[in-house]
């Protein structure tokens, strides 16, 4: 009769492989981009802002990762990035400030571009200004369509 193999001994079970992450700019890939800025800085400190129609900014570093807070509650139609690298201007229309939607917001951004993701407290902006455009009574606001910052 033939020899059957011994059964082996059982060995330290391994871990089931993590799901593969998510590519670079997934977090924004579906978004409808309306706007966008880069400006000087140290190498740490470069950003790439995003401006979205529904509102967001989405700053990308030099290392493709993606950090987002909410500048607008309706469409971002301006971004600057400040001379100062960790500032960034968003201009853009908010939905709930009537009777003048159109603000410039002026933002202290993070240095490390980081924070801002699904479930994290800290946002990687903090807003530091805002001027409401267009006051008092109109029937017609215009768009805002350009943005320059000079300091």
């Amino acid at each position: 009769p033939g020899d059957a193999p011994a059964p082996s001994a059982p060995g330290p079970s391994r871990p089931p492989p993590a799901p593969p992450a998510p590519p670079p700019l997934a977090e924004i890939a579906a978004a409808q981009l309306t706007c966008c800025a880069g400006g000087p800085g140290a190498p740490s400190q470069r950003l790439l802002a995003l401006g979205d129609a529904s509102g967001r900014v989405h700053l990308v570093s030099e290392s493709l990762e993606v950090s987002s807070f909410r500048s607008h509650t309706a469409r971002v139609a301006c971004v600057q990035q400040l001379s100062d690298p960790a500032q960034i201007a968003t201009l853009g229309s908010d939905a709930d400030a009537a009777p003048c939607h159109g603000a410039l917001k002026l933002w202290a951004c993070r240095e490390d571009g980081k924070g801002g993701k699904a479930g994290e407290d800290a946002a990687p902006a903090t807003l530091l200004r805002t001027l409401r455009l267009f006051p008092g009574p109109s029937k017609a606001e215009p768009s805002p369509t350009a943005l320059c910052v000079d300091r």
